[in-house]
């Protein structure tokens, strides 16, 4: 017990991991018809026409397949804040990159309520996300994805480094999938499609060669499956 309570101390980034399992469960029970209400994953909610999106079904979505990337800015907010306010660190670090995706998807989601894409637009805007990824601004803005800032160790200084920590990863994180996820929410509702666009996502951040001709040709392919 206390080497698993050590363990836990050594990686505090288990917080993200542990809200994307959550996040996953719900969206499978809801996908069996338990929580139809707010497993929402695409414009058309994990069984299409159920329910229009919610805000809840938005932060389900971005917590299953964005939270593995936050590993590695967690453990910097968490390794450079105090002991007694790494929790609440955290909190803010989240709540700032949340704020980021949640402000472009609201007016997208009720946009979407009302307007269901052909599927030709919906593989263009996949092959969009594709081309999009062979550019040298999305190369830097997922490459910005691994800088990290000063936090300040007291007071409310702290919180605000923490909320614009997690803004500035929110931002880059937005330039660099936001065309992808844009794609996806237009598709025909498939929790799979979310798990192999959540492992791209994963792979480009962990293994940067993956990114580029790879990631693109992926992303077209994905387009295809979705679609078929």
């Amino acid at each position: 017990m206390n080497a698993l309570r050590q363990r836990l101390a050594w990686h505090p980034e288990w917080f993200a991991l542990v809200l994307c399992l959550a996040a996953w469960s719900v969206l499978l029970a809801g996908a069996g018809g338990a929580m139809p209400a707010l497993a929402l994953c695409t414009a058309r909610g994990v069984v299409p026409g159920h329910t229009p999106p919610t805000v809840a079904g938005g932060v389900l979505m971005l917590l299953a397949m964005m939270a593995p990337r936050w590993l590695m800015p967690l453990r910097h907010v968490a390794f450079r804040s105090l002991r007694s306010r790494r929790g609440r660190a955290m909190a803010l670090f989240v709540l700032g990159w949340l704020m980021i995706w949640l402000l472009p998807a609201w007016p997208i989601g009720l946009l979407l309520v009302r307007f269901e894409a052909p599927p030709a637009a919906v593989m263009m805007l996949f092959v969009l996300a594709a081309v999009w990824q062979l550019t040298p601004q999305r190369h830097r803005a997922l490459l910005r994805c691994h800088r990290t800032r000063p936090l300040a160790l007291t007071g409310w200084r702290a919180d605000t480094d923490c909320l614009r920590f997690g803004a500035q990863q929110g931002v880059d994180c937005l330039i660099s999938c936001g065309p992808l996820m844009l794609a996806l929410g237009l598709a025909p509702a498939s929790l799979w499609a979310m798990l192999a666009a959540s492992a791209l996502i994963v792979a480009e951040l962990r293994w940067p060669q993956f990114a580029g001709r790879r990631a693109a040709l992926f992303t077209v392919l994905l387009g295809f499956a979705t679609l078929v």
